[in-house]
């Protein structure tokens, strides 16, 4: 069904708050940089120069049943977030995009992580080029399946041999036209990035290593467990979706050493926006 006539971009009250151009964007320290969830100065993500639309630090007022219809989900984003909205209709071309700081030198597979919603027809992308190629030269891209709104998203991003390379976020096709919706909207949130940069990487990786997920898993016949190897800020397990008619126990033996490391795991139902905390490693003192 349609929009009522007070359509959603009537509804909308964004605070609104440019994320910086970024002029000369820096390198990334650290992978936690990229973590953002309320988009506050500590966020290293910055819209790109001759965009036609910008990213805005933000929210909009929408209610549950609105999203429902305009972005074919209940779940609203909470908080401030990263917002583009248009209320007229625009070239399918015409596009906003956040980039990130310049990634100097990664060691493995890294993964980006975001939730996400789009109105009828907008498209996210999330690409990835090294820094010595002309933009948008993109050496990969991935388009976010709508159907899977609000996600999670999780995207792959090799390491291009350790040479400097940016991601980028891309929100573009706003072309949707009708009497009571025109344009669109496109948000992201809870944008994280895992990676193991090479200043914070061993020189040399065991041969029996294997990286998979950004953990390395080493596997013998008589005895199999997963293991990650310092220094590393973060490392991310991640099981495949699954359904369960009965309740269940997660049952895991773990070392970790030393003690001022941390070991969580997390579960997320497949209509929550967002991860609850089910298990940390507690130290008696």
């Amino acid at each position: 069904s349609e929009i009522s006539p007070k359509s959603v971009f009537i509804e909308f009250h964004i605070e609104i708050c440019l994320i910086s151009d970024g002029g000369r964007i820096e390198s990334l320290i650290d992978t936690d940089d990229l973590r953002c969830s309320d988009f506050d100065e500590s966020c290293q993500w910055y819209n790109i120069e001759n965009s036609e639309l910008s990213w805005l630090r933000g929210r909009i007022h929408l209610d549950s049943q609105h999203m429902k219809i305009a972005a074919g989900t209940e779940i609203v984003p909470k908080g401030l977030y990263a917002v583009v909205v248009t209320d007229r209709q625009m070239f399918p071309n015409a596009k906003a995009v956040l980039a990130s700081k310049v990634i100097e030198c990664q060691q493995g597979i890294g993964q980006l992580r975001l939730n996400y919603w789009v109105s009828t027809g907008v498209r996210i992308s999330v690409c990835a080029k090294r820094t010595g190629k002309r933009y948008p030269d993109f050496d990969i891209c991935t388009d976010l399946d709508p159907g899977n709104i609000p996600g999670p998203a999780y995207v792959n991003i090799q390491d291009f041999e350790h040479q400097p390379f940016q991601i980028f976020i891309r929100a573009n096709n706003f072309i949707y036209d009708s009497a009571s919706l025109k344009g669109g909207f496109a948000i992201v949130d809870n944008i994280e990035y895992y990676a193991d940069l090479c200043t914070n990487s061993l020189d040399k990786v065991p041969q029996e290593v294997f990286i998979f997920q950004f953990i390395f898993l080493i596997f013998f016949p008589e005895v199999s467990f997963l293991y990650i190897i310092g220094p590393i800020a973060t490392s991310r397990l991640l099981i495949p979706s699954f359904t369960s008619a009965f309740n269940f126990h997660l049952i895991l033996t773990y070392n970790v050493h030393p003690k001022s490391s941390k070991l969580r795991a997390y579960a997320k139902l497949l209509n929550e926006a967002h991860e609850r905390k089910i298990f940390q490693v507690k130290y008696k003192s």
